[in-house]
């Protein structure tokens, strides 16, 4: 019983962790690192 409901909670996590998922997310995390890269180097930009 308990080793069902493991594999229950295994396929889900699976499920939420899908590999479009992950590629989604590592986009966003790209997308945010880059605005944030090019704001920082304006910011210098304007000190300099």
């Amino acid at each position: 019983m308990r080793a069902r409901r493991r594999a229950m909670l295994a396929r889900k996590t699976k499920c939420a962790w899908s590999p479009r998922r992950k590629l989604k997310l590592a986009d966003m995390k790209r997308k945010i690192w880059h605005r944030n890269r090019s704001f920082t180097l304006l910011i210098a930009e304007h000190t300099v």
